[in-house]
Formats: C-alpha cells, sequence, structure tokens
C-alpha cells in the first residue's frame, strides 16, 4: 500500500513523545476523491489502533451526501482511530457543504 511504510516510520518518530502524544492529522491531497474510498479504508484498516487518527478530505466530492454518508463509517470506527472532534467538523461541513480551506 502506497505510503504506509512513511506514515508507520513518521509515527514510529512520533511515539517518542509517549503519553504526550495527541492525535496525528492526515490531510488528504485536493485530487484525492471518494473513488479512492477502498484505498483510503485500507490505509486506515493497517493505521495502529493505538494511534489517534485525524483525516482531512479536500476533495470536494466527500462532501455529498452520499460520500459524506461513507465517510461517517470512519469517523465511528470502534477503536477510535479516529478524533471524534474533528468527526463533528466533517458532519458540520457536510451538513453545510463546506470544503475544508486549501
Amino acid at each position: 500500500m502506497e505510503h504506509l511504510q512513511e506514515a508507520n516510520q513518521f509515527l514510529e518518530v512520533m511515539s517518542q513523545l509517549g503519553s504526550r502524544l495527541g492525535p496525528l492529522f492526515l490531510q488528504l491531497p485536493p485530487h484525492y476523491s471518494p473513488l479512492l474510498l477502498e484505498d483510503l479504508r485500507a490505509f486506515l484498516k493497517a493505521w495502529p489502533p493505538q494511534a489517534r487518527l485525524a483525516v482531512e478530505v479536500r476533495y470536494t466530492g466527500w462532501f455529498e451526501a452520499l460520500h459524506g454518508a461513507q465517510a461517517f463509517v470512519f469517523c465511528h470506527c470502534p477503536d477510535e482511530r479516529l478524533d471524534p472532534r474533528l468527526c463533528r467538523e466533517f458532519h458540520r461541513r457536510v451538513r453545510e457543504k463546506v470544503p475544508s480551506p486549501g
């Protein structure tokens, strides 16, 4: 899977922060569309459960109702890999159809 090795290396370095490590932030590129949902799902499944992760989608198609509903699943995954505060912000943007800045 593309970029997983680099992400794991980054996580290894950041894990030196121990209990001070908060959620990590993954900003997807502007061209990363909902057509890549399975790629994102595979990446998140491979992500270590002990590391909380916030994901920012910027492609405007993610804010359409169908894809917003699919992304909702990521925000409520049982092992809480995603930060719930950012999930609430994502859902506000879906409701208001506000794309992420950038």
